[in-house]
């Protein structure tokens, strides 16, 4: 599969299917950042936002990879994330 293929897969995902499951993916990372800064609150005196969530997304399939056979979904996953940090840092 071309490179190409793998990034339509990972944009039909964010504006697609996965939207459709679970809403915009901005708003859910946002979510995503308050529940994670809420559970730390007692450890750090600053909060996740939408955006640094999308990147340790990104940093999560690559562990998974790294830590046992390499799927393809985690590749088209980290498109995907990398795709709504971006948005997000024009926010």
């Amino acid at each position: 599969m071309d490179d190409s293929k793998i990034e339509e897969e990972a944009r039909r995902l964010v504006d697609g299917d996965r939207q459709d499951a679970y809403g915009p993916p901005e708003e859910n990372l946002f979510m995503i950042a308050r529940f994670w800064t809420f559970y730390l609150g007692t450890q750090i005196n600053w909060g996740f936002t939408a955006k640094q969530v999308a990147e340790m997304m990104v940093l999560l399939k690559l562990a998974r990879n790294a830590s046992g056979p390499t799927h393809r979904d985690n590749y088209v996953d980290m498109i995907g994330y990398t795709i709504i940090a971006e948005r997000l840092s024009h926010q």
